[in-house]
C-alpha cells in the first residue's frame, strides 16, 4: 500500500514512509535554498552619480567602446553601433545593452544610463537612436577617463 502525497500541486504516491520523508526533506531543502538566496545581501543603493564612474570601470570592452563613441558623437543609431562593434543583428546588440543596464541595476543606480528613441523610416522599418542620459553623461565621461 502506498502513501498519497500532494507535492507542489501534484499527487505523488510513495511506497514507503522513507520515500515520504525523502520528499519532505527535498521540499524543505528547496525552501531553505530560496530563503538563503532572499537573505543574500544586496549591494547598497548608490546615492551619488560618482558611483557611475565605478560602474563604467567594471564594464566589458564592447560596452566601454559603445559608451566612448556615445560620448564623442552624442547619438548613435542601432546600425551604427552594430557596425562599430561588429555585431550581426539587434539581438547581439541587445546583449551589449543589457549588460550595461543589468550592472547599473545591480549597483543600485536608479534611472537609465542609456536612452533609446525609435523612429520609422519611409518604408516602415523601425530604427533606434541611443544616447547617454544627460543625468549621467559627465560621470560616464569621467569613468572613461575622457
Amino acid at each position: 500500500m502506498g502513501f498519497k502525497v500532494n507535492y507542489r500541486g501534484l499527487e505523488v504516491t510513495c511506497e514507503t514512509p522513507e520515500d515520504v520523508d525523502a520528499l519532505a526533506d527535498r521540499a524543505r531543502s528547496k525552501g531553505a535554498q530560496k530563503e538563503a538566496i532572499q537573505r543574500f545581501p544586496r549591494l547598497p543603493l548608490l546615492e551619488r552619480h560618482g558611483d557611475v564612474k565605478r560602474l563604467v570601470g567594471e564594464l566589458g570592452q564592447q560596452q566601454k567602446t559603445l559608451l566612448r563613441q556615445l560620448v564623442d558623437r552624442g547619438k548613435l543609431s542601432d546600425a551604427d553601433i552594430r557596425q562599430l562593434l561588429s555585431l550581426g543583428n539587434n539581438k547581439a546588440l541587445a546583449g551589449v545593452l543589457t549588460g550595461i543596464s543589468k550592472r547599473a541595476k545591480r549597483a543600485g543606480i536608479s534611472g537609465t544610463v542609456l536612452e533609446k528613441t525609435s523612429k520609422r523610416n519611409g518604408t516602415g522599418e523601425r530604427h533606434y537612436q541611443y544616447t547617454i542620459s544627460s543625468r549621467f553623461f559627465e560621470d560616464v565621461k569621467e569613468g572613461l577617463h575622457m
